[in-house]
């Protein structure tokens, strides 16, 4: 009878630990979801920035480029062979950089 006991008392324990297991295990399924999900936010936070940063430094250089084709075409003035460089400058950005006035 004492065996049996012992055996019961046993498996009584083990099935406890057999139920601990199983709710760590389920602790870190849940951590590794909430994980992926916040690598995917961030990630998609990243994405959205470097657009929305790639947008803005092309808008600055779009601006920077028609603010000097301005102020050169204002000093065209002060001699014809200046006035065809910066023609052909604002010709050669229109071509390769899509540079609008």
């Amino acid at each position: 009878y004492g065996c049996f006991k012992m055996l019961k008392k046993d498996l009584c324990e083990m099935g406890k630990r057999v139920e601990e297991l199983k709710d760590q295990k389920k602790e870190e399924q849940d951590y590794t979801k909430s994980a992926v999900h916040l690598t995917k936010s961030v990630e998609a936070t990243r994405a959205h920035l470097q657009g929305q940063l790639r947008s803005k430094e092309a808008e600055n250089n779009r601006l920077t480029v028609q603010l000097r084709v301005q102020n050169n075409t204002t000093h065209c003035k002060n001699g014809k062979s200046r006035c065809v460089k910066i023609a052909y400058l604002h010709n050669y950005l229109l071509a390769h950089h899509g540079v609008r006035q």
